[in-house]
């Protein structure tokens, strides 16, 4: 199946001005979404006009076919969107420049469109919206994938410090050290509520606060029942503030040593 415009096939034409439609693509990106214009000239010249010519030829074939991509073909963006979540660009980012290169696509094509062609623009729409449904979670994986990895290093290299530094094999700090008693939130105890959830919600609500109020890492061995908290520095005033606006975020009272 291969979609007419204008009198002429649409895959044709977009392979045809495909240097066209990726300088529009990259200009609209830009444009609309302000996180693209802080990237570095090299990265938009390079990388990003790459990935964007890949998705445009990616869409092209499936517009000439009928057919949707297959996973080796998208691997490519996959493989974009882990860089882009290394280099901290924010998901909903990374998502919406999809979506605007085939609005610049749609834009510029369809308003070519002749009468008799109106059921050809119809069924390119369904086909565009299932094209963005098959590669908004491949994007998506490629991109948690990426960032579930920078996280466990940070994690793994937290533990490790925290780790060093209480069996006395590395010396650093000042650290205050915290012993935390964490009780049950009411939910926990709320029947026919999961009260596991109910606890990793309380857990990461208390870590939030902890990691808010300190510019360095936090380093933590913690669990739904408490644990123990090394804070950087040795403001023991800074450090009951914590624990209050921390207890407060958690929803119980807590029980500390420091």
């Amino acid at each position: 199946m291969s979609f007419v415009i204008g009198g002429r096939p649409l895959a044709e034409r977009l392979v045809a001005e495909m240097p066209f439609f990726v300088r529009q693509v990259l200009a609209e990106v830009t444009e609309r979404v302000p996180e693209y214009q802080q990237l570095p000239g090299e990265e938009l010249a390079g990388d990003i006009t790459r990935v964007i010519e890949q998705t445009l030829r990616a869409f092209a074939e499936v517009l000439r076919t009928g057919a949707l991509p297959t996973a080796d073909e998208l691997r490519p963006l996959r493989e974009s969107a882990a860089r882009r979540a290394e280099e901290g660009v924010p998901i909903d980012v990374v998502l919406t420049a999809y979506h605007v290169g085939i609005q610049v696509v749609w834009e510029a094509l369809v308003p070519d469109a002749r009468p008799e062609e109106v059921g050809q623009v119809l069924e390119l729409n369904a086909l565009a919206m299932r094209y963005l449904q098959l590669v908004t979670p491949v994007v998506s994986a490629g991109y948690l994938d990426e960032r579930q990895t920078m996280f466990d290093d940070d994690r793994s290299a937290r533990h490790t410090l925290l780790t060093s530094l209480l069996d006395g094999t590395r010396q650093a700090g000042p650290y205050v050290v915290l012993a935390l008693h964490v009780p049950p939130h009411p939910d926990e105890l709320t029947p026919g509520v999961d009260a596991s959830v109910a606890g990793r919600r309380k857990l990461r609500r208390l870590r939030t606060e902890l990691e808010r109020h300190s510019r360095e890492p936090v380093l933590s061995s913690l669990t739904p029942d408490g644990g123990l908290v090394l804070v950087p520095g040795d403001d023991l005033q800074r450090v009951e503030r914590m624990v209050t606006d921390a207890a407060r975020a958690a929803g119980v009272t807590l029980t500390v040593g420091a």
